[in-house]
């Protein structure tokens, strides 16, 4: 994650790139690639996103942590989280 670039631009960035990271691949000692499985924080996500928003830090993580019990995906932390901050 790196400040100013997003889910579209990284993607575009990996495609475009993707001739060069060829070299970059992990392999097992068996030749065969290596999936590497990341493990995404769906409460930093959303609360990244509300920020994006324009939402104070603290309003973006207090309405994150009131549905965070609520939801597992990232976009349905968003929805609820807005949705709550509407409702007040």
């Amino acid at each position: 994650k790196i400040p100013g670039i997003g889910k579209k631009t990284a993607e575009r960035l990996l495609v475009e790139m993707s001739d060069r990271l060829k070299d970059w691949q992990a392999s097992a000692p068996d030749g065969k690639p290596v999936v590497v499985e990341q493990k995404t924080d769906h409460k930093a996500e959303a609360e990244a996103a509300l920020l994006a928003l324009g939402y104070k830090p603290t309003e973006a993580s207090k309405a994150i942590a009131a549905v965070a019990d609520q939801a597992e995906r990232s976009e349905d932390l968003i929805r609820l989280a807005l949705r709550n901050m509407v409702g007040r």
